[in-house]
């Protein structure tokens, strides 16, 4: 698409909601089905209009058995596990919220600078080697992002157990997907290298002006630093600044 647009061609394309990058944790754990078919949110963010398609649940559920969707020795299949009549319903209400956040954020990018709020703040995530879903840790962030319209940075401390000669292949791998994952979802990577993870985080959000920060939720060992919880140290050194551990 992107190399359509970049040769002067309008696209107009449809994409359901399910689909979005950063709602892949929320279906998931609604409708219990993993999608494998997600797309950048900031695909969907840079579209000059944007237009819901609504539909009520009992009317998709009428096309879907008439065959008007899916090949008809589909369809029972496809009705006995993700388009459930409740599954419809949740991700129809879903479908409408997110319109209205698009929507609201761009009246507020819009809007003239004496009467915008702006943007309510930065954001900045955390990224751990060792974190359990780094996946999930983003979308939530993702998240937060857009309800506080705000720009989110994505910081790896990579301390001198974790230099190139040391570090596992497959944690770098893992790392580097991280990243990857993060920028497509708009976030700015960065990478820092310090021998303290605490003091290299505070530094980064006191010289960035962030207002919120983003961790997860590590095995328990892991948090401790010289005795004391990371997001202890963190709350201990950033008053004012809002800690979201996920």
């Amino acid at each position: 698409m992107q190399d359509l647009l970049r040769a002067g061609i309008n696209v107009i394309a449809t994409v359901n909601v399910q689909h979005f990058e950063s709602l892949y944790n929320i279906v998931e754990d609604m409708t219990g089905v993993k999608v494998k078919e997600r797309m950048p949110d900031e695909i969907i963010s840079q579209a000059d209009q944007i237009v819901n398609i609504d539909l009520p649940a009992e009317d998709l559920l009428e096309r879907l058995q008439a065959g008007k969707i899916y090949p008809k020795e589909r369809v029972e299949t496809t009705l006995a596990n993700f388009f459930t009549s409740k599954n419809l319903t949740r991700l129809r209400e879903m479908t409408l919220s997110e319109t209205a956040n698009i929507l609201d954020r761009r009246n507020r990018e819009g809007a003239e600078p004496e009467s915008s709020i702006g943007g309510l703040g930065q954001v900045m995530v955390a990224i751990s080697s060792r974190g359990p879903d780094p996946g999930r840790l983003l979308r939530k962030t993702a998240r937060l992002v857009a309800q506080l319209n705000a720009q989110w940075y994505a910081v790896y401390v990579r301390t001198p157990s974790e230099s190139p000669i040391k570090i596992d292949a497959a944690v770098q791998r893992q790392i580097t997907e991280t990243l990857e994952a993060a920028q497509k979802m708009g976030g700015l990577v960065i990478s820092l290298k310090h021998e303290n993870v605490a003091q290299a985080l505070i530094s980064f959000v006191k010289e960035y002006g962030i207002t919120h920060v983003v961790l997860g939720r590590p095995a328990r060992k892991s948090l401790r630093l010289f005795g004391r919880l990371l997001h202890d140290e963190l709350m201990r050194e950033l008053a004012g600044v809002d800690l979201v551990i996920i």
